[in-house]
């Protein structure tokens, strides 16, 4: 019974008196007198500083998400590569060997063998002669060389194919159509 009217005393005491709590403002908590189940007052120093937090942490976000971001800039494609790319599918639409080697490296001429050429020639040509339209993608680089990507879009609504192409001092170093 003694520990209860400890207990009894203990709580009359504390809704009695003032008490000691801790206020909390902006992650600094300070003791404050609470004066009969009042609230504790907010000075008007620490409410100024949270305002300038909070409009500061505001200020910070907008010019993080709306901060204009640099575009990315576009690749355009070499004329003189495009203008090659062209040149090679013609060739092959007509079945021109020696119109589709004329620009290339030694290396390049060594490997297309003429019966090769005319296979690719009589599969892709006749969907080549209904028109097809060439589309930069990319330019990249690869084993040491400088490549670009091309889109070959067939107007008869064919699926469409991909040309890479190759170049090394002015000359074709590879050509690959899928």
């Amino acid at each position: 019974m003694a520990s209860q009217e400890r207990l009894a005393a203990f709580v009359t005491s504390l809704s009695s008196q003032s008490a000691q709590v801790m206020a909390c403002d902006s992650g600094v908590c300070r003791k404050q007198q609470a004066l009969n189940g009042k609230r504790p007052r907010v000075d008007k120093h620490n409410l100024g500083q949270i305002i300038k937090l909070v409009v500061s942490l505001i200020s910070i976000f907008f010019v993080l998400v709306l901060a204009p971001t640099p575009p990315v800039q576009a690749q355009t494609p070499d004329p003189g590569i495009q203008s090659q790319v062209i040149k090679l599918l013609k060739s092959i639409e007509n079945n021109q060997y020696e119109t589709f080697l004329e620009d290339g490296s030694e290396y390049f001429r060594s490997r297309i063998s003429k019966q090769h050429f005319a296979n690719v020639s009589e599969r892709l040509g006749q969907q080549l002669k209904n028109g097809f339209d060439v589309i930069f993608l990319t330019q990249f680089k690869q084993a040491g060389l400088v490549g670009s990507l091309w889109k070959i879009e067939y107007r008869d609504g064919s699926d469409d194919a991909l040309a890479k192409i190759f170049m090394e001092d002015g000359k074709i170093a590879g050509f690959w159509f899928q």
